[in-house]
């Protein structure tokens, strides 16, 4: 019965490792979009600057459209990866429980067998015991 838990253990601690690998792949994702959205800016930052330096400077309104646009898309792509890491975050709180319940059972099973096992060995003892106190007592000394 106890291999039985411990194979559940296992195959819970692996759906763990799973989760927790669809959780990086989602949460470098997030950080890749955050990068290109810090890149936009950036690059937006250095147009600006050149264009100050010119005479008559271009007129930014559909740069500036389109790159809003562009972080707006990426916005968009992280509040929907948010979404899933919740739901994956969600997921591993579950499963930790579900481990946790096994592990609690595992242990009681293994202090159940112990406690067994030294009541098992005591009342060998205590018969051990027992005969050779009936054979002192018939005058058998041993």
């Amino acid at each position: 019965m106890n291999e039985g838990l411990k194979t559940l253990i296992r195959l819970q601690n692996w759906k763990i490792d799973q989760k927790r690998r669809e959780q990086g792949v989602l949460e470098g994702q997030r950080a890749g979009y955050l990068q290109l959205i810090n890149s936009l800016d950036a690059e937006v930052e250095r147009e600006m600057q050149l264009a100050s330096n010119m005479a008559t400077p271009p007129d930014f309104g559909t740069y500036t459209q389109r790159v809003k646009a562009q972080k707006e898309e990426l916005f968009e792509k992280i509040r929907d990866v948010d979404a899933e890491i919740e739901i994956i975050a969600d997921a591993l709180r579950d499963l930790f429980q579900e481990l946790k319940r096994y592990e609690i059972s595992l242990e009681s099973r293994e202090r159940t067998a112990i406690e067994d096992e030294k009541r098992k060995e005591q009342l060998e003892l205590d018969e051990i015991s027992m005969k050779m106190h009936s054979r002192k007592k018939a005058g058998h000394i041993i």
